[in-house]
């Protein structure tokens, strides 16, 4: 399950077990929850085959990628019966990380081509969209030449991002034999309404071999982004001056012995998000557990959120001093949670398991090679209708 929130709205994927595991996509809004897509339509991108990133959202036009023929699919998420509709022809493209522009005119998003089944090809693409019934029309092969290449050339994309003026991209790339975790470069270019990029350049080009993880414009229109540059992943940014210069430096905004990122598996994972202007909130993870912190950005002091009842947390999104996340632990499955003055649980999982039959992790630590500490959980056996010895 995924969630990211906008205005006062919350969206999230859901799998449905009645329904042979379809994914559909759910909105929260006003107390109540629907979903809003009619069978048989499932939600799943296969861009680098895991996705993630498969719909985004822009007033009441929800924009998806369908599982069954990845196409994007369109929804007017106010009709009484939705009405699904075509955004992209049937091809060979796969599409991902989908974000919309700041006028709802076009979505950028990462495509990847199965046209060679044994070497895919990946890039970013802008996407004309039409949001009226009266302007739409099934789109055909053809309208294919309408999809804008606006970056290619390397092996992998992820995090389209524009800033908030809607003038500037960025989003990072990396190459084979590299995995995301390994080495990834942060680039930055302008965007024109003609659907081209120009100014384009390197961010950090003289940063020793780092991963970069999330970059995310803070509403001040700095960016911000995740670096394992000092060996631990910590949160950087690069100020609006020094994204005017050719070779800005990037400032360090936290500096613990803790990771503030995750391996990039999918799309559209986020650690990070902005509760306002001044104030930033994300998860970390020290020694295996999780934890929430808030960050202000005038006095960059780490202010732990109490978070006891959960030790598993991802998927962050903040607006309007909210903040969304899911939030887990060893006898909760993943759950919606939200966070304002204290964290509340908005949906949670309907898995429930007697907690008699629940293995409560011990954490543990070991030394290793190198006089290195690893960390490590014990799952002791529990089981209500056994007895154990040592």
């Amino acid at each position: 399950m995924q969630c990211y929130r906008g205005n006062t709205r919350v969206f999230w994927l859901e799998s449905l077990n009645q329904e042979n595991g379809r994914t559909t996509i759910m909105l929260h809004s006003n107390g109540h929850s629907k979903s809003l897509l009619p069978a048989p339509f499932s939600c799943r991108s296969k861009v680098h085959e895991y996705g993630g990133g498969s719909y985004c959202v822009f007033e009441n036009h929800l924009y998806f990628v369908a599982a069954d023929d990845q196409r994007v699919y369109q929804v007017d998420i106010e009709q009484a019966t939705p009405k699904v509709e075509a955004v992209t022809p049937l091809s060979t493209l796969r599409f991902a990380d989908l974000i919309t522009d700041s006028t709802g005119k076009r979505i950028i998003a990462v495509a990847e081509d199965h046209k060679n089944f044994n070497k895919p090809e990946n890039f970013l693409v802008c996407i004309p969209i039409k949001k009226s019934a009266a302007q739409h029309q099934s789109p055909r092969k053809s309208d294919l030449s309408k999809i804008h290449t606006i970056a290619s050339g390397e092996d992998f994309y992820a995090y389209p991002r524009l800033h908030p003026d809607g003038k500037q991209l960025c989003w990072i790339t990396w190459r084979n034999p590299d995995m995301p975790w390994d080495k990834t470069e942060l680039w930055l270019a302008e965007l024109g309404d003609d659907n081209q990029l120009s100014n384009k350049k390197q961010l950090l080009k003289n940063t020793p071999r780092a991963s970069i993880f999330q970059p995310h414009w803070s509403p001040k229109g700095e960016l911000f982004f995740v670096s394992d540059a000092d060996n631990w992943w910590n949160i950087y940014y690069i100020s609006r001056h020094e994204l005017g210069l050719q070779d800005g430096k990037a400032h360090k905004l936290t500096q613990l012995a803790a990771e503030f990122a995750t391996p990039l598996w999918v799309f559209r994972m986020q650690t990070f998000g902005f509760l306002d202007a001044d104030t930033l909130i994300a998860c970390y993870t020290d020694k295996g557990r999780w934890h929430l912190a808030k960050i202000d950005l005038q006095n960059p002091e780490l202010l732990n959120i109490q978070t006891t009842d959960y030790d598993d947390i991802s998927a962050i999104c903040a607006a309007q001093n909210q903040a969304v996340f899911l939030a887990a632990n060893p006898s909760l499955s993943p759950s919606l949670a939200i966070a304002t003055d204290k964290i509340n649980l908005l949906i949670k999982s309907q898995i429930n398991i007697d907690k008699k039959y629940i293995s409560l992790p011990q954490a543990v630590s070991f030394p290793t090679s190198e006089n290195d500490t690893a960390h490590a959980f014990y799952y002791p056996p529990t089981n209500a209708e056994a007895e154990f010895s040592a």
